[in-house]
């Protein structure tokens, strides 16, 4: 590794801290501009958690220092090394971290397609998520029991599957905790009344550690199926966006993804209003949002709840929103070769099955086929 390498890595480190000239920003983007390995590596610290702390102490770093220890090491390590491990060895020097966290991690859920009719398979979502708590502090779930304390002593329990907060008293302070479930993920929250509310893949629920007197209230984005602890004097509300469903006590299922809200109620009564209408909703009955207002009709119960019973159910779904839906669960990226607006599908199955499993039935029955490379999903017009 020559001079040149470490120096780049320096720029790197400095535009972090955005201590660079103009002169030496506009360099350092050109440079970026012609090398995707490196604009990779400046993508990554930026987007470390804790990268704002590790810079914090760069002013106690003495550069020329660095760079000795660092060829030093180099002169250790074989020549055959890729040149981009090169920088972010240099730059993890100056941060201070380590540079295997910035290796790029081999996809557990890419598996060997047994089935010989793609490059590779897929493995279903699982339970995970990440909740933030009120300091900013982030925390992963799903993978073992743990506990952790708000800043107001709050104790949350989590295991593999789901997220419990204590039945409390009126909140002594605003503390406001985020539980977000990635693509590939679902996983359930206990409320501090008792509700109990699962999220779906690509969701987000924001809720305080402990409501007020007055009323109960959360925020979605995504979907999730909620069974909310009756209480007639503390209304519970779901805020979504400029939109709101108001319940008493009542079990239902709300979907948001790409713009569309709809409303399904399972048991019990709710109200969705906007700022200009609202409607009252019966059990066995969905409210979703057309043409600035509520249209109302009778439900598919058992579509809405599909998911949380561990199905895909689709009943003459657009070939797009089934395909979005499978993006959401197995992580995909879509990549449309045809037209698919005209292609239908019918029928459940597992969400616990291999992607491979779930393409040959859409494969079996349209007339779509599917290419998948890595995590790129490829749709193609059947031949």
């Amino acid at each position: 590794m020559d001079k040149y390498v470490f120096d780049i890595a320096a720029l790197i480190e400095r535009y972090l801290r955005n201590d660079l000239s103009a002169q030496e920003e506009q360099y350092l983007l050109e440079v970026l501009a012609q090398d995707e390995n490196k604009r990779q590596i400046l993508a990554r610290y930026k987007n470390t958690a804790e990268s704002s702390q590790r810079l914090n102490r760069m002013n106690r770093l003495d550069v020329d220092a660095a760079w000795l220890a660092l060829k030093k090491q180099r002169a250790k390590q074989k020549s055959r090394k890729l040149t981009w491990f090169a920088y972010a060895a240099a730059i993890a020097l100056l941060l201070g971290v380590s540079v295997f966290f910035l290796l790029p991690e081999r996809d557990a859920s890419i598996v060997v397609d047994v089935t010989g009719r793609y490059a590779n398979d897929v493995l279903p979502g699982k339970n995970k998520a990440i909740l933030t708590l009120s300091n900013g502090k982030q925390l992963l779930l799903g993978k073992e029991k743990m506990a952790c304390k708000e800043e107001d002593g709050t104790t949350l329990d989590a295991s593999a599957t789901e997220l419990v907060y204590p039945m409390g008293q009126d909140a002594k302070e605003a503390l406001v905790n985020t539980i977000e479930v990635p693509e590939g993920g679902t996983y359930s929250v206990v409320l501090p009344d008792g509700s109990r509310v699962m999220l779906n893949a690509s969701s987000k629920l924001i809720f305080p550690i402990q409501f007020t007197r007055q009323e109960r209230k959360v925020s979605l984005i995504g979907e999730a199926y909620f069974e909310i602890a009756q209480n007639h004097t503390q209304p519970f509300k779901v805020a979504l966006g400029d939109k709101t469903v108001e319940v008493l006590g009542t079990t239902f299922n709300i979907s948001t993804y790409n713009e569309r809200l709809i409303t399904t109620l399972v048991d019990g009564a709710v109200r969705v209003k906007s700022s200009s209408n609202s409607v009252v909703l019966k059990p066995g009955e969905e409210a979703s949002w057309h043409a600035k207002s509520f249209a109302v009709q009778v439900a598919d119960l058992d579509k809405a709840q599909a998911w949380t019973k561990g199905y895909f159910y689709f009943d003459g779904d657009n070939a797009k929103d089934v395909l979005e839906q499978l993006s959401r669960w197995y992580g995909l990226e879509l990549i449309y070769k045809t037209n698919v607006s005209n292609t239908h599908y019918s029928g459940s199955i597992k969400r616990n099955n291999k992607l491979s499993v779930v393409l040959n039935s859409l494969n079996d029955s349209g007339n779509l086929s599917f290419q998948l490379d890595g995590k790129r999903l490829i749709v193609w017009q059947k031949k």
